[in-house]
């Protein structure tokens, strides 16, 4: 629990992304990396559907390698995930906070960053879990001491918290590469494409969750294209532009 001195929003704020975040990797994150107690299934890469990529071509994806999975609230994600929802989740608030950004702004601000900065040109991967995770986490940063259920009450000049935090209330299918699937530049796809063939698998690798997530609000900017195709929905945006 953040301790404070006064009911000030910014400093409770201040003081949870201090012991939560950090860039490039935040401190939740690196925790649960490091953490014995939380079990993760870590897969060399040249296991995974990235083997065979050129370093020289998706430097990131490469030297980054592959983060471990955990299961958290009853869905497999990748360990990055809690940095994309505490890290690029606070970057969303701020940008709406100080800069009056609309939550369609901020949906579409998620995949010009998987365009630009964090996917296609540096990884070759456009993630669209990546993009739910810090949508979530979004919500998450406004929930502190706004809205109708938020996690803190100010009672005699002091921050009360009145609401549980649950990974429940923000985890779901989306954050699930393997259903939610990415979107990759040629020469990793053709790799990916390659390396799904001969282990015979598929993405999604259930089509059921997709129904589900194709019906959620914002599913064009959070759900991947052959999710949302799985599910009978026919995407909005033409990503290959």
């Amino acid at each position: 629990l953040a301790q404070t001195q006064s009911c000030n929003p910014r400093a409770l704020e201040k003081s949870l992304i201090r012991q939560l975040g950090g860039s490039p990797v935040a401190t939740l994150e690196a925790w649960a990396s490091d953490s014995p107690l939380i079990e993760k299934n870590a897969t060399p890469f040249e296991q995974t559907i990235y083997d065979g990529i050129n370093p020289l071509t998706a430097p990131v994806l490469w030297f980054a390698q592959t983060e471990p999975s955990i299961r958290l609230a009853g869905h497999l994600i990748g360990i990055d995930k809690l940095g994309h929802f505490i890290e690029n989740g606070h970057d969303y608030y701020l940008l709406h906070r100080q800069e009056k950004r609309s939550a369609k702004e901020l949906l579409r601000f998620g995949i010009f960053l998987e365009m630009t900065l964090f996917g296609i040109p540096t990884s070759g991967v456009l993630s669209f879990a990546d993009s739910a995770a810090n949508w979530e986490g979004f919500n998450f940063w406004s929930q502190m001491t706004e809205g109708e259920r938020p996690y803190f009450k100010c009672v005699d000049s002091r921050y009360l918290q009145i609401r549980s935090f649950t990974w429940a209330d923000y985890v779901s299918d989306l954050w699930d590469e393997a259903i939610n699937c990415s979107l990759f530049r040629s020469d990793i796809r053709a790799i990916v494409q390659r390396n799904f063939a001969i282990e015979g698998l598929q993405c999604p690798m259930e089509l059921k969750p997709c129904e589900a997530l194709a019906r959620l609000p914002n599913a064009q900017y959070l759900v991947g294209p052959e999710c949302l195709r799985a599910a009978g929905v026919k995407p909005q945006f033409n990503y290959t532009k």
